[in-house]
């Protein structure tokens, strides 16, 4: 060199008598699925581009590792953990494919599943061994929210239930919604003149629905028994019209016997009511729309009620199968001497709506 200065150094090459093999995933690297959906994750091994005469006589490896990310439910902070056994989550991770059944991932919670790859014989080489990895995001499934009955006709002089206690989480369908804290629930009602059902409301919105205050007697409503409310008689307490159960989470109870409930704007004529049942759950939102149809009480009316359905969506290629029936007491009484006639409510978003044009128009003064 310039200086007369001169270093050598000696580098040993190492060729692996049996190169690593090749993996690659079939599925996206990343990827969003639901806790109610089967998770299976494909490889796909491929030879060496080194590969030697030595690699056909040998026998492939495969394991599965994984890890989470998910915040604290205390602090928020993100926190990652390895999965301990990962057989805990998935049958087999000695495969080049894993499945997860539905029902065990966790939601809101992220996973990175590694599969490793090598021979048998050369296992414990590092250099031997190859991985690949693909990161699930577990989402949450629409929740659905039912109500029992439906849209029915019922009595002025009997309470009536609200009863969404058969409500959905597709990822928990297992649990009960009565009691479980993550659910909540609104409610609206309104008359056919847009105006609000009950005295305590200036809109459609049920205000201050508070706890029952439950008494020791029991009234049926669609052949279910529910505890009688003692309900306020003070005319501007929402408790004197409407509460809901303590301890049943999804049951509300109107005091239609008020004879001031539904539609007092127009003298409490008897008609028809539109109510809204949202449900919370998650930060999701759902809502169900039907109608009461308020009749003399000397009116006998054959209670309905409609099976709930399974899934919260259906698929457009499958049939969907509604159920409908009588109360066990009216189906006692009235056997098959029932005529039925169905009505189905198409639901979707308005292609004409312009939010622009919204907003000008109620600039405009003209909603």
């Amino acid at each position: 060199g310039r200086w007369g200065l001169t270093s050598t150094a000696d580098v040993v090459v190492s060729k692996q008598s049996v190169p690593a093999p090749k993996v690659s995933m079939q599925n996206a690297r990343e990827m969003t699925i639901t806790r109610s959906r089967v998770l299976t994750l494909q490889s796909q091994v491929e030879n060496s581009e080194c590969e030697t005469l030595g690699a056909e006589e040998q026998v492939l490896k495969f394991l599965w590792s994984g890890q989470t990310e998910a915040a604290n439910a205390f602090s928020g902070a993100i926190e990652q953990n390895p999965i301990d056994d990962l057989t805990l989550l998935a049958p087999k991770i000695v495969s080049a494919s894993l499945m997860v059944p539905k029902y065990v991932l966790e939601p809101d919670v992220t996973y990175t599943f590694t599969i490793k790859v090598g021979y048998a014989e050369t296992w414990d080489d590092p250099g031997a061994t190859t991985s690949e990895e693909v990161v699930v995001f577990v989402g949450r499934s629409p929740i659905k929210v039912n109500v029992a009955g439906g849209s029915r006709k019922a009595m002025k002089t009997n309470l009536l239930a609200v009863d969404s206690r058969t409500s959905l989480d597709p990822d928990f369908p297992d649990d009960l919604v009565e009691a479980n804290e993550a659910w909540s629930f609104s409610y609206e009602c309104s008359t056919p003149e847009g105006q609000a059902c009950f005295p305590t409301s200036t809109n459609a919105s049920l205000v201050d629905v508070r706890p029952c205050e439950l008494s020791m007697e029991t009234f049926e409503d669609l052949g279910t028994a529910y505890d009688v409310p003692s309900f306020s008689t003070e005319e501007l307490q929402s408790d004197s019209y409407y509460c809901s159960h303590p301890d049943k989470r999804g049951v509300l109870i109107l005091n239609m016997q008020n004879e001031k409930a539904l539609n007092p704007g127009s003298g409490g004529e008897l008609g028809n009511y539109t109510f809204v049942v949202i449900g919370h759950a998650h930060g999701r939102e759902a809502s169900v729309s039907f109608t009461i149809q308020v009749m003399a009480g000397d009116v006998a009316v054959p209670q309905v009620v409609i099976e709930p359905l399974e899934t919260a969506k259906a698929v457009t290629t499958q049939r969907l199968k509604v159920i409908g029936d009588l109360t066990p007491k009216d189906k006692a009484q009235y056997g098959d001497n029932v005529v039925w006639g169905w009505t189905f409510f198409r639901k979707e978003t308005n292609p004409k709506f312009s939010q622009q044009a919204a907003e000008e128009a109620e600039v405009n003064g003209e909603v």
